[in-house]
């Protein structure tokens, strides 16, 4: 229905129970514990583009099949390597660091004040 590999679901379903249980393992009150499992969560979302990566011929045999032109499917790869990989994996620690460190100042400023949380 996406238009991707089923393979690219994977990495979504592994990390967001993996996700779930390191929040579990501080009974989901743990504010280092929901931080970490915020981050690992953020991974899931690499599933659709891993096939980029790690399994480039199919990847580009499965967008000529659907009609792609090749020079779209050679500007899309230009910079798929292990470098763009890697400083991937090093923004999306950074931003899910901050952007779960921000989930939680807002959750202090606005539930916990209220007497919501």
């Amino acid at each position: 229905v996406s238009g991707h590999f089923i393979v690219s679901f994977a990495a979504n379903i592994v990390m967001s129970i993996t996700a779930d249980l390191i929040a579990k393992r501080g009974n989901y009150k743990s504010k280092k514990g929901i931080l970490l499992s915020y981050v690992v969560f953020s991974y899931g979302l690499f599933g659709p583009v891993l096939p980029m990566w790690f399994m480039r011929d199919a990847y580009m045999a499965n967008l000529a099949a659907r009609g792609k032109d090749a020079g779209y499917i050679a500007d899309l790869f230009a910079n798929m390597n292990m470098t763009t990989f890697l400083i991937a994996v090093v923004l999306t620690l950074l931003c899910g660091v901050a952007g779960g460190l921000f989930g939680q100042k807002m959750i202090k400023k606005h539930f916990v004040k209220a007497g919501i949380v």
